[in-house]
Formats: structure tokens, C-alpha cells, sequence
């Protein structure tokens, strides 16, 4: 006579299968995340050598913000060729953090954040991104008549290597009540109507590509210790913002 499982046989099989699923899914989650956190490192690689390339063809200059008619355009709007006889240097999706299931955006307003050097380019005390002794360790790079056409000029930049071009970045929850990446950040400024923050949303790191053409991962700590001076960054729940490597208060 065949012998059946019993009732107690069965629950214990399927317990087993339980733990192992419970012991298999966060490996196979932290695997996918970091496979993730891969490509949008790839991706800024691409984005900080095809913004190389613009440059070396538009008199050395990055582009940050240009005005086509009367409309204000993002980096990202020149360097995916948006307009009418520009040059594509990368595909606009390939801008998008992997982290973000929504499609790119005409406007590139999306996209991978690029510093916003120029909102902090004048005064001389600590409260600007762009004072004084940043701007001699740095390079007096940034040019621009007016709020809507800033640029960035390569030749100008006394190191590159050290200066942080691209990022992930985000909207905070404090600002339009929303989660969306956005095409630059705010490198210093605590802002609560601007809330533009590097966002560690790859295994707690942003990816992020510098004026020198190399790419790295980088935490909380070491963005807001670093010669970067990126001191505000966002979590990946979006619900703790960071000063310095340190939780702060929205």
C-alpha cells in the first residue's frame, strides 16, 4: 500500500520551503539592486563622456542651462539631441535612474542630476557651494549671462577629478509631495520650496560621474566629507535627509 503524507509531513514540508524562500528572496533582491546600481553607473559614465564630447565641440563649454527661443532648456534636452538639427550624444533614457520606472521626459526634466554650481556661484562665506576657497581649489569655471544660460568651461577647472558633475538626485517629500528624480541638484542648500538632493538609492550610494571623466559610488559619509561638497543627500525611503554624513531635521 503507497504510503501518504500526513497533514503534520505536509505543514512541515511546507514550512521548510517557507524559511528557504524567506533566506532566498533577499539575496536575489540585493542581487537585482546591485545590478541596478551597475547600470546607472554605467549609464553615468556615458552621460559624463558624452558631455565631454558636447564640449569639445561647443568651444569647451558644458552646457548646464541654455534658452532656445525664450524656454530655458536643460543639459540633458542638448546632450539627447531634442531639438531641431542637435546632435545626439546618448540616448535620453539611458539618463533615467534604473531606480525609477517612469519614461524620459521630453523636456529631460528626469534626468540624472547635474551640480547646480551657479545658484551658489557669488558670496564668500561657507553657505555658498562655489566660495571663495572651493573656487581656488576648483577653478573659476562657471559662465553665464543670466540664470537661464550657464555653462561649465573644462579648461577652467582646476580639478576636475574632484568635482562632482552628475548624480543621482531627487525631488524630497517636503517639496511637491512626490519621489521623481530631477536634472540637478542642490549641492549645500538646505531648501525647502527647491528640495534637489543627491539621493542614495542604490544599496544606500548614489552613482555618481566627475568633470574628469571617471565614475564611482559614493554613501552619505563619504559625499559629505569629501572634497565634493555635496553636504545634503536623501535616503532611498526619501524620509531622512542627510547634512554632512549626519540625519537632519526637513
Amino acid at each position: 500500500m503507497k504510503r501518504r503524507f500526513t497533514l503534520i509531513e505536509l505543514l512541515v514540508v511546507i514550512a521548510i520551503i517557507a524559511i528557504l524562500a524567506g533566506m532566498i528572496m533577499p539575496a536575489l533582491g540585493h542581487a537585482r539592486a546591485a545590478g541596478q546600481r551597475t547600470n546607472c553607473l554605467n549609464n553615468k559614465k556615458q552621460l559624463v563622456t558624452s558631455m565631454l564630447m558636447y564640449s569639445q565641440g561647443n568651444d569647451g563649454i558644458m552646457v548646464f542651462q541654455s534658452s532656445i527661443g525664450t524656454n530655458p532648456k536643460p543639459y540633458s534636452y542638448f546632450i539627447a539631441g531634442l531639438g531641431a538639427g542637435m546632435n545626439s550624444y546618448m540616448p535620453g533614457k539611458a539618463m533615467l535612474c534604473t531606480s525609477v520606472k517612469t519614461g524620459f521626459k521630453a523636456d529631460g526634466s528626469n534626468a540624472a542630476g547635474m551640480i547646480n554650481a551657479y545658484d551658489f556661484a557669488s558670496g564668500d562665506d561657507a553657505t555658498h557651494w562655489y566660495d571663495k576657497a572651493r573656487r581656488q581649489n576648483m577653478g573659476r569655471f562657471i559662465i553665464g549671462g543670466d540664470t537661464d544660460n550657464v555653462g561649465y568651461v573644462v579648461e577652467k577647472m582646476k580639478n576636475p577629478g574632484g568635482l562632482i558633475l552628475f548624480a543621482d538626485a531627487f525631488k524630497g517629500l517636503n517639496g511637491a509631495g512626490d519621489e521623481t528624480p530631477y536634472w540637478y541638484f542642490n549641492p549645500v542648500k538646505k531648501d525647502g520650496s527647491n528640495p534637489y538632493y543627491v539621493a542614495t538609492v542604490h544599496l544606500n550610494e548614489s552613482t555618481v560621474a566627475m568633470a574628469d571623466g571617471s565614475a564611482s559610488s559614493m554613501n552619505a559619509r563619504s559625499l559629505g566629507t569629501s572634497d565634493t561638497g555635496i553636504a545634503y543627500t536623501i535616503d532611498s525611503t526619501f524620509e531622512t535627509l542627510y547634512k554632512d554624513g549626519s540625519k537632519v531635521s526637513w
